[in-house]
């Protein structure tokens, strides 16, 4: 894996978008960290809308731990908001599959 993870941090796109699927078919938490520095990296919008796309997708035991920990690391201060968007689409996806979301339109931040 250290050569899938060294071709993430490539400035080929190419390279980069060849080295997703063994991240995917691999599918633990150690992966977490070397996507979101290919993101902190990536130029290529569409290697950028890849990696996102896949952190979104994370399932794995351990990758809230692993998200959460990756906030503290200065490298990756570009790319944070995707780490909470991980949380909000595992949490939409549960609440649409629930029924349970409701929506409160007249909060006091909605004004």
């Amino acid at each position: 894996m250290d050569k899938v993870f060294a071709a993430l941090l490539s400035a080929d796109a190419a390279k980069v978008l060849g080295a997703l699927p063994a991240i995917e078919q691999r599918g633990d938490a150690r992966s977490i960290r070397p996507l979101l520095h290919a993101l902190a990296g990536a130029r290529d919008t569409v290697v950028r809308q890849r990696i996102t796309g896949m952190l979104y997708e994370v399932k794995v035991e351990d990758a809230a731990a692993e998200l959460l920990a990756a906030l503290d690391v200065p490298d990756l201060e570009p790319v944070r908001t995707t780490i909470p968007g991980h949380f909000l689409e595992r949490w939409s996806r549960c609440a649409r599959a629930s029924g349970r979301v409701r929506i409160h339109r007249n909060c006091g931040h909605c004004g």
